[in-house]
């Protein structure tokens, strides 16, 4: 259930670049979809962007996180409609980073459980599309199906 103290906590760890807080209240499953996207567009332009930073640190650490996924992908296309083309290249960048971040994390896994895989391969697609929307539907209707399977690190 989102509350107003828990945005309020969120926004202040972000502005103050807090990555340690603000990965623990993302690797939760506490928020819906409606709340991640009415928190994102809570946010300044330049919040957005160190927010973007953090996720992808978080997402490069957490590949198999549906709710890190979630929120990166809820954040980027906040930024693909609200913001300067500057900040939509520094989206652009940070896709990037994701996407040879799963590649690599593809390429490792050799016994990856065929949805698993299926699933990386989805939202590598999707995000070499530069398609937000497409990639939040993939990752969406994946993630209730690839979360009860993930249960190992690399």
């Amino acid at each position: 259930m989102l509350t107003g103290s828990l945005v309020e906590t969120l926004l202040k760890a972000v502005d103050a670049k807090d990555d340690i807080f603000v990965r623990e209240l993302l690797n939760n499953d506490t928020y819906n979809q409606n709340d991640m996207t009415n928190i994102v567009k809570l946010m300044s332009e330049s919040t957005l962007l160190t927010f973007l930073q953090v996720l992808v640190g978080t997402v490069i650490q957490n590949p198999y996180s549906p709710e890190c996924l979630s929120w990166l992908l809820i954040t980027l296309t906040q930024l693909d409609t609200e913001s300067k083309e500057s900040s939509q290249k520094a989206a652009l960048l940070a896709v990037d980073s994701v996407l040879d971040n799963l590649r690599s994390v593809r390429d490792q896994c050799k016994e990856l459980n065929t949805l698993v895989k299926a699933t990386l391969d989805a939202a590598i697609s999707s995000v070499q599309n530069h398609s937000v929307k497409r990639a939040r539907r993939e990752l969406t209707r994946a993630s209730r199906d690839v979360e009860p399977l993930v249960s190992f690190k690399l």
